[in-house]
């Protein structure tokens, strides 16, 4: 009944029909290299520790290093309940129709924006959720900053998850903008690019798809 229940709340790590996941065989122990010498022709012993005891030991190794994997941002799993956990613990609405490395995003920004708020803490936050290098430009006088995207081009996504998070983080007296990467046309022309070269392309693709070198990407 354990099983049974565990697995209806998928937990993938609870599992009632030993052929319904395949173990590695390196997680299954050989048994017969802690028993005495005397035992290792006994036919008895070798099946009961090689269809039996070993199996089972091998399924305890993996199932121990599923859950420790739930523990961690990274190696957390859809499957699992580990991704759920980490959003309920950080207050963050569970949705299950994004992807998952949308909500890894989330809650690893949620996560870097924990304590004094500085400059360091909004370039980890807006970059988890970017996935891209960011530049953050002080603009003291103006009492507003500049999250300045420059590791990719174009509008990243989750932006609307990020501007909350900053709003949540920042000091109230600060305002910020965003700034955009983009293609522009005499890079293009400074590689030699010609309309012909680019006219498989939108305008929308252009100003995003080629990098500084000159590659089409």
């Amino acid at each position: 009944m354990i099983n049974e229940n565990l697995n209806k709340r998928g937990i993938p790590y609870a599992i009632d029909n030993e052929n319904s996941m395949t173990i590695p065989e390196k997680m299954c122990p050989n048994l017969m290299n802690y028993l005495p010498q005397y035992l290792h022709n006994d036919s008895t012993i070798k099946a009961l520790q090689k269809e039996v005891l070993s199996k089972e030991l091998g399924r305890l190794n993996f199932h121990m290093k599923s859950m420790l994997e739930q523990c961690f941002i990274d190696t957390v799993t859809k499957e699992a309940p580990g991704l759920k956990l980490w959003e309920q613990f950080l207050g963050i609405p569970i949705d299950e129709n994004k992807p998952v490395e949308y909500r890894k995003s989330v809650i690893k920004a949620k996560v870097r924006g924990t304590g004094t708020v500085t400059k360091k803490m909004i370039n980890q936050v807006a970059s988890a959720y970017s996935n891209c290098e960011v530049e953050i430009i002080e603009k003291p006088e103006e009492h507003k900053f500049i999250v300045k995207f420059i590791g990719g081009k174009g509008i990243p996504p989750n932006m609307l998850d990020l501007t909350k998070t900053i709003e949540e983080i920042k000091p109230v007296h600060l305002r910020f903008e965003y700034e955009y990467t983009y293609c522009i046309w005499d890079w293009c022309k400074s590689y030699n690019y010609t309309w012909n070269d680019m006219k498989s392309m939108t305008w929308g693709e252009a100003k995003t798809n080629i990098n500084r070198k000159g590659v089409i990407i």
